[in-house]
């Protein structure tokens, strides 16, 4: 998480967050998003922290749905993150990517 968060401070460079289920990813989600509001109140950069799981009802997104294009820490589930990876439309998105935490 330390990587993340300073990675995202330093250069503004993304990291994603792969999380085992759902609602784990909304607890990480909801954590992540209170120590980048810490972060902004005590001087830092805004810190973006977005949430993809493909679960339309929880996320608004699909699992064959674009990557997000906003947020330094994006969060997801496995599947969801197999499924931006093997589409080669989404190469140039990854390869942005400095730091995957699993």
């Amino acid at each position: 998480m330390l990587r993340m968060f300073s990675l995202a401070v330093q250069s503004g460079k993304r990291s994603i967050f792969v999380a085992p289920a759902e609602a784990i990813a909304e607890e990480k989600y909801t954590e992540f998003s209170l120590l980048a509001e810490k972060v902004k109140l005590n001087g830092g950069p805004e810190i973006l922290i977005s949430i993809t799981t493909g679960d339309y009802q929880l996320t608004d997104d699909f699992l064959s749905s674009p990557p997000p294009d906003n947020g330094e820490i994006v969060i997801c589930t496995p599947e969801r993150l197999e499924v931006m990876l093997r589409n080669p439309e989404n190469h140039k998105w990854a390869m942005k990517v400095a730091a995957y935490v699993f």
